[in-house]
C-alpha cells in the first residue's frame, strides 16, 4: 500500500448503479468502521479526511507485475498464486479477495548470497518504505506458511526456519490464514473453532465429512505434508528501436520513411542475434499522450524497402492520427531463438518468402480479418483435413506457439469443398467403372489405380460400433486427366482432380 499526505484512510470506488460503492478499502479505514459495499456518501460522512480513488483491478494487478519483475533481483523464481493469475486470465479481480495480492519468491538455494535471510528482508523493507509503500514480508518452509504470516501476523516481519517454528507460528491465527472461504470458516467458527490450532484437534474424518478435502489439503499444505505451485513469471525479451523529434510531426509521408528506415535496422539486429519474433509492435506516440499501436508480422524479408513499403503504406494511411507525433517506437515481441533449416532436396526457401509477402500485402490492402488461409486439421478424412482460418486469428495466435512449417513428399490432389456424386455407366467384371457420367456427361476410364480403404477416425465411431468405410481409386480418363474417386457403400463421389 502506498502511503501519502493523506492516505491513512484509502478508500477504492466503483459505480453501481449511478451511486459510487466502496470496493476496497484499508486496515485504518475499516477500523473507523468503513466496510466494503457501503455507500461513498456514508463513508466520507465517517471519515471526511479519507482519500477516495477509482477502484482499478486490472492496474493494480500491472504495478504488482511490476513490483514482481523488480523482484527478479532477488531471486530467478517468482510469481503470483494460481487463484490471482487464474483471475487475472479469466477478468474477475471483483470477486476475488485483496488477500491474494501478494507476491512469492522462492529462496531456496540462495542461501550463499543471503546468509542472513533477516538482514534480506529487512533491506527490502527499507527499500519499499524510502519508494513510500508499506508492505509486509513472511519468510517460511512453505507458501502457505509464508501466505498465511505475511497476511494475517501482526508485525510486518518474520522469519521461520523449520517446520515445526511454523506450526507454532501458525497455531493462533484465524482460520482465513489458511486460505479457507469465509463461508466455511463461519460455519467452523459456530462450533467454537476460531483459529489453526483449533481446527488441527479435529479429527481428519470430521472435517473430510462435512466439508470435503479442500481444507484438510489447505492444512497440509501450510505444514509442508503437500508440495505447493505456483505461476513463475517470465519477463519479456525483445528488441527494440525509437526514434524522438524536437519538433513533432504532423506529416505521413515523413511518418511513412522514418518507419522504413526503422525496421530494417531492427530486424538486421535480429537476424545478427540468431533470433527471429513472432510480430513488431509499431508505437506512435502523440503530443496529447495518445498512443496509437500498428502490429505487422516479423519476415526476414523486412530488410527489403520496396516489399516493406507496399505494406506499411496501407496502414500507416488507415490510422487514426489526429494530433502531431513526438516519438515513434519499434519493438519486436516473441523472440526465440532462429534454429537452422534442415537439408531439403527442394529449395522451397524462396517460394516460402513470396508467398508470405503476398499474404502480408492481401492484409495490408483488403484487411487481415478479410483473408482466409487454408489450414491442417487433425484427421485422414480429405474433407475433414484442411479448414479455413482468419489470418487475423492466426496472427493472435503466432505470439503463443511457433509455426512448424512441413513439407509433403507427394503432391496431393485439388480436394472439391463437397464431394460430386457421379453415375458409373459400366463396370468391368470387379466392379471397377470402366465409364462414368459426370453432370450428364460421358466419360471412359483408361486407366487406374489400386483401391485405398480409409475408414472413419476411432475417435469418432458410431455408438452402435459400426465403422463407416471409404475405397478410394485414382482414375484417368481418355483425355488423360486423373481423377480422385472413392466408394461408399454402392455410391461413387468425386473427391479431387489431380493437378
Amino acid at each position: 500500500m502506498r502511503r501519502g499526505k493523506h492516505a491513512e484512510i484509502i478508500l477504492a470506488l466503483i459505480s453501481k448503479n449511478g451511486r459510487q460503492i466502496v470496493a476496497r478499502c484499508s486496515d485504518q479505514a475499516i477500523s473507523a468502521g468503513i466496510r466494503p459495499g457501503m455507500d461513498y456518501r456514508m463513508a466520507c460522512s465517517i471519515a471526511p479526511e479519507a482519500f477516495a480513488a477509482t477502484y482499478n483491478p486490472e492496474g493494480d494487478f500491472k504495478a504488482l507485475y511490476r513490483l514482481a519483475l523488480w523482484s527478479l533481483k532477488i531471486s530467478p523464481l517468482v510469481g503470483f498464486e494460481r487463484e490471482l493469475f487464474e483471475a487475472f486470465h479469466a477478468n474477475y479481480f471483483y470477486s476475488l479477495s485483496p488477500l491474494y495480492n501478494g507476491i512469492i519468491i522462492d529462496l531456496f538455494g540462495t542461501e550463499r548470497i543471503y546468509r542472513d535471510r533477516r538482514s534480506l528482508a529487512l533491506k527490502i523493507l527499507r527499500c519499499f518504505y524510502k519508494k513510500g509503500f508499506n508492505l509486509k514480508i513472511a519468510i517460511a518452509p512453505t507458501i502457505g506458511g509464508a501466505w498465511a504470516l505475511s497476511r494475517f501476523y501482526h508485525k510486518s516481519f518474520i522469519c521461520v526456519n523449520t517446520k515445526e517454528d511454523l506450526q507454532r507460528a501458525i497455531s493462533g491465527l484465524p482460520l482465513e490464514s489458511l486460505r479457507i472461504d469465509s463461508e466455511a470458516a463461519e460455519t467452523l467458527r459456530e462450533v467454537g473453532i476460531n483459529t489453526v490450532s483449533d481446527l488441527t484437534k479435529v479429527p481428519a474424518s470430521e472435517i473430510s465429512a462435512r466439508f470435503g478435502y479442500s481444507i484438510l489439503k489447505k492444512i497440509d499444505q501450510a505444514r509442508g505434508i503437500i508440495d505447493e505451485t505456483f505461476f513463475i513469471i517470465h519477463p519479456e525479451h525483445y528488441f527494440s528501436i525509437e526514434k524522438c523529434f524536437d519538433l513533432p510531426l504532423h506529416n505521413r509521408e515523413q511518418l511513412k520513411k522514418i518507419i522504413l528506415g526503422l525496421i530494417p535496422r531492427l530486424t538486421e539486429k535480429i537476424v545478427y542475434e540468431k533470433k527471429t519474433a513472432a510480430c513488431l509492435l509499431i508505437q506512435i506516440y502523440e503530443n496529447t499522450q495518445k498512443l496509437i499501436p500498428l502490429k505487422i508480422n516479423f519476415r526476414p524479408y523486412h530488410k527489403d524497402i520496396k516489399q516493406l513499403s507496399d505494406i506499411i503504406y496501407p496502414l500507416i494511411d488507415n490510422l487514426p492520427i489526429t494530433g502531431k507525433i513526438k516519438k515513434i517506437k519499434i519493438k519486436a515481441r516473441g523472440i526465440y531463438p532462429l534454429y537452422p533449416p534442415q537439408c531439403s532436396l527442394f529449395e522451397l526457401k524462396q517460394q516460402e518468402e513470396t508467398d508470405s509477402y503476398l499474404t502480408e500485402l492481401l492484409g495490408a490492402a483488403a484487411g487481415r480479418q478479410n483473408i482466409f488461409k487454408a489450414t491442417t486439421a487433425s484427421s485422414y478424412i480429405p474433407e475433414r483435413s484442411f479448414s479455413y482460418t482468419k489470418l487475423l486469428s492466426m496472427d493472435n495466435s503466432s505470439d503463443k506457439l511457433h509455426p512448424v512449417k512441413t513439407q509433403h513428399s507427394c503432391t496431393l490432389p485439388a480436394l472439391l469443398l463437397k464431394p460430386l456424386p457421379i453415375k458409373t455407366v459400366k463396370l468391368d467384371s470387379t466392379q471397377f467403372p470402366q465409364e462414368i457420367l459426370v453432370n450428364g456427361r460421358r466419360i471412359k476410364i483408361t486407366a487406374a489405380s489400386q483401391p485405398e480403404r480409409v475408414s472413419l477416425e476411432w475417435w469418432r465411431e458410431k455408438p452402435s460400433g459400426t465403422k463407416e468405410q471409404r475405397e478410394y481409386f485414382s482414375l484417368c480418363d481418355n483425355s488423360g486427366q486423373w481423377l480422385w474417386l472413392y466408394r461408399k457403400r454402392c455410391r461413387w463421389f468425386i473427391q479431387g482432380i489431380w493437378c
